[in-house]
């Protein structure tokens, strides 16, 4: 009884954050800011992605995206490296371009346009362990917590992106703008890409991510 009542009580807190309309404003102005500040800050540089990084628990959020000569810049740091010595440019451009981690502005430390939100899913994060902790079924406790809490913001994301993509569609009609998870399947990101981008952008996404893949291994 006492469990039950405990899982309960975590349930409505759960609903009562992500319910909130203060959390996707507070995420939707987040984006923007950053979108409008990147924009300013890149100049003639062209941006070609833009998104979120968070983990697959999505107990933290930042700003990812890359420009052309960002993406230059990265693989002229790994030519500099003797174990890419004689892997071409060819190949790393693809390799490299669709990996967030190694993109320039990947969760910038000084990046704090998330930080509200960040602090939410932090709560949320640990609203999560305690189901998980007090439920007496891991692998239904499991399936709690991605119904109540992980698929919820799969859609708060992709909606405020989403947003963010048509109203401001004059500048970023050509960016891919993308949910990207640390650990991640090549099926969620094209999922949450074809959400997000219209047909044609997801299909270039797909046609190049995959071009990375068999290029790198093919080096294997």
């Amino acid at each position: 009884m006492f469990r039950k009542f405990f899982l309960k009580k975590q349930y409505k807190k759960v609903d009562e954050i992500v319910d909130d309309n203060s959390f996707k404003q507070n995420l939707y102005q987040g984006l923007l800011k950053a979108f409008s500040t990147l924009l300013e800050d890149i100049k003639d540089d062209e941006l070609y992605s833009f998104g979120i990084f968070t983990s697959g628990e999505y107990n933290y959020a930042g700003i990812t995206a890359n420009t052309y000569s960002g993406l230059d810049k990265v693989i002229k740091e790994y030519k500099g490296n003797s174990s890419y010595t004689n892997v071409s440019v060819d190949d790393l451009k693809h390799e490299l371009k669709w990996s967030p981690c190694d993109w320039i502005y990947n969760c910038e430390p000084n990046n704090d346009e998330l930080d509200e939100v960040d602090q939410k899913l932090q709560e949320l994060d640990e609203l999560s362990n305690l189901i998980i902790d007090k439920h007496n079924d891991f692998d239904s406790a499991l399936v709690i917590v991605d119904n109540k809490i992980i698929q919820r913001l799969n859609k708060l994301f992709c909606d405020c992106l989403s947003k963010l993509k048509t109203e401001h569609s004059e500048v970023s009609r050509n960016i891919i703008f993308g949910i990207w998870l640390g650990d991640q399947s090549e099926e969620d990101r094209v999922r949450f890409i074809s959400q997000i981008n219209s047909k044609e952008l997801a299909d270039k996404y797909i046609t190049e991510s995959k071009l990375g893949i068999e290029t790198y291994e093919s080096r294997q």
